[in-house]
């Protein structure tokens, strides 16, 4: 309802990552998600709402399932156009910040002392090869 929307979003300072992250799921997952724009405003101000090491935190929680309902899939293919736009640019300004003053820490002499995200799928890989290697070959 909407006065629970209200009531959450009214709760968005006062949340840590974990339940943003949680709610944030949970919100993704409801049956009107794509066309409820009362459902994701209040997905688009937890992202607004979180800045620096906690946004990345945030991002990395909500994908940590690693099920269909991923960050890409809420950004890309969810969220409405003009909110998507909103968190992309939230999204672009922050990681630009934290990028900024995490080169300027002592010690950090270049872009190989910023942290890095690994991105594999071999779980799929070996999963859809039935476990066996080299992968794609279905036995």
């Amino acid at each position: 309802t909407s006065a629970v929307m209200d009531l959450v979003r009214q709760l968005i300072p006062h949340m840590d990552v974990v339940t943003k992250a949680r709610l944030i799921d949970a919100l993704h997952r409801q049956p009107g998600f794509m066309h409820g724009l009362h459902l994701q405003q209040p997905v688009v101000e937890m992202f607004q709402q979180t800045c620096g090491q906690e946004l990345s935190s945030l991002k990395c929680l909500v994908d940590e399932l690693g099920d269909f309902y991923s960050l890409h899939r809420l950004v890309f293919f969810n969220l409405a156009s003009q909110l998507r736009e909103v968190v992309l640019r939230h999204l672009e300004a922050e990681g630009l910040a934290l990028r900024a003053s995490l080169l300027a820490r002592p010690g950090a002499s270049s872009v190989t002392s910023l942290p890095r995200k690994v991105l594999s799928d071999i779980d799929d890989t070996l999963f859809s090869s039935g476990g066996h290697f080299p992968a794609g070959v279905d036995g």
